[in-house]
């Protein structure tokens, strides 16, 4: 069962870290630079060997009046940043230029040795502290999902078939689904990208398989 603690916030980033996809979620009014430096929110590239063609701050995300604005680098001589929309030509934003998608869904790519992305979702709605009577599910939930991220989320929810009291690790979806670790995690941070758009109450934690699963069998999201 779901407690107050749910995560809000107007934005949610995921991003390719070292040791996997990891997330970063803003509020109205945050800035956010990202880049390869030690000071960057959204870091990247920097290890296990750094990328040292991505700029220490390649940009900077600024939430405001409910969107997300895209700054370019600073030094107007780096490569210019492309924001990825479905349907639409990508738009480029060079430096000390600026650019606010209409979209609720967008990816920003980073060009370095190799390109980088940043997944980006903007929700226009914030969640809401859900009371849940005894055993009776929330209604009214719903959450559209690929048929890949139906087998990994399953993948996840396997173990509680067998009496498990947590969700399956990444290595343990991968092994089962035949994909790699990393794929099975990045599938996971896609769902919760997902959620968070549709802003479904999640526990605000860190760690995201939990977060997703919880909600996922809280609101019988795949029943």
């Amino acid at each position: 069962m779901l407690d107050r603690t749910v995560v809000t916030g107007r934005v949610a980033v995921t991003f390719e870290a070292p040791n996997g996809t990891d997330s970063l979620v803003l509020d109205d009014g945050a800035v956010a630079e990202f880049g390869r430096g030690a000071a960057c929110a959204i870091r990247f590239g920097y290890a296990p060997l750094a990328d040292t063609a991505v700029p220490k701050v390649a940009g900077r995300l600024v939430v405001a009046n409910r969107r997300a604005f895209i700054e370019g680098p600073d030094n107007t001589a780096r490569a210019a940043l492309e924001v990825l929309t479905e349907g639409a030509p990508p738009v480029l934003v060079a430096g000390g230029a600026g650019y606010a998608p209409p979209s609720a869904q967008f990816r920003i790519k980073i060009h370095g040795s190799r390109a980088w992305y940043l997944s980006v979702v903007v929700r226009h709605d914030s969640p809401t502290a859900i009371e849940v009577d005894g055993d009776l599910p929330t209604m009214g939930l719903t959450l559209s999902l690929t048929e890949m991220q139906r087998k990994v989320l399953k993948g996840y929810l396997e173990p509680f078939s067998r009496g498990r009291l947590e969700p399956a690790t990444h290595a343990e979806v991968a092994a089962a689904l035949g994909y790699h670790p990393n794929s099975a995690r990045e599938a996971l941070y896609a769902i919760w990208l997902k959620m968070f758009e549709a802003s479904i109450p999640m526990l605000d934690i860190a760690e995201k398989r939990i977060a997703v699963v919880e909600a996922v069998r809280a609101h019988r999201l795949l029943s």
